[in-house]
């Protein structure tokens, strides 16, 4: 069982792990609900809680697999470049995406400090809410991920079945990115608050939830 380190400033709360267990996953929605549950808003309800919950357990868990990947490819000694071993390899990767691993998995994600942090942090107009893991998108990983989120940004078709029949070849990485706009779409936030990028080195998945007019989107401040 994973015991996620908790850690706390004036305006900020980081939760970090290896593996993501019910453990962690508590944690977060525990502390989510805490913070969430300070501001007057609609978005304060339970229901809308769950949905935003929803958005960030699914970057969690993108994160949480980036990095066993890529600690499995480097266990394997493989190169990404190596197109024929790479693919023959993410059969038997998919295999360790399973509970039963989750004690090797550790291990081996400690080895290379490959972990998952996620951050909240809070001001006057609303929340910010960050998942970071601390190795940088692969460039077809980049790129699949810029395509897929422009796409389902400027979609107006939520309808996630046809989304799916369209991304399958992309390891469900399409899907997960349409499931987060839709929900955040669902309970009123702006897509354009989500963003995906690689910062200082780490993949950082970020998601604005304003509570006031005046909230100024970081894009205009970066």
């Amino acid at each position: 069982m994973e015991k996620p380190q908790i850690s706390s400033s004036q305006d900020k709360t980081m939760i970090s792990f290896y593996t993501l267990d019910d453990t962690v996953k508590n944690a977060v929605q525990e502390k989510l609900r805490e913070i969430i549950r300070k501001y007057d808003h609609p978005l304060s309800r339970q229901e809308n809680i769950d949905v935003i919950y929803t958005c960030l357990k699914e970057l969690m868990i993108n994160a949480s697999k980036s990095n066993i990947k890529k600690t499995f490819f480097i266990e394997a000694q493989i190169n990404e470049q190596d197109k024929e071993i790479y693919e023959k390899a993410k059969s038997s990767f998919k295999k360790l995406l399973t509970d039963k691993y989750f004690s090797y998995l550790r291990e081996k994600l400690r080895k290379h400090n490959a972990y998952v942090q996620v951050e909240f942090e809070e001001k006057e107009t609303g929340i910010v809410l960050k998942v970071y893991n601390n190795t940088p998108l692969w460039e077809d990983e980049e790129k699949t991920i810029r395509e897929s989120l422009k796409k389902a940004s400027e979609s107006a078709d939520t309808n996630l079945t046809l989304y799916y029949t369209e991304s399958n070849n992309h390891e469900g990485a399409g899907l997960g990115l349409m499931l987060i706009i839709h929900l955040l779409r669902e309970v009123g936030i702006d897509p354009r608050l989500f963003r995906i990028g690689v910062v200082e080195g780490k993949t950082m998945a970020r998601i604005e939830i304003p509570f006031s007019p005046d909230y100024e989107p970081i894009r205009k401040h970066p």
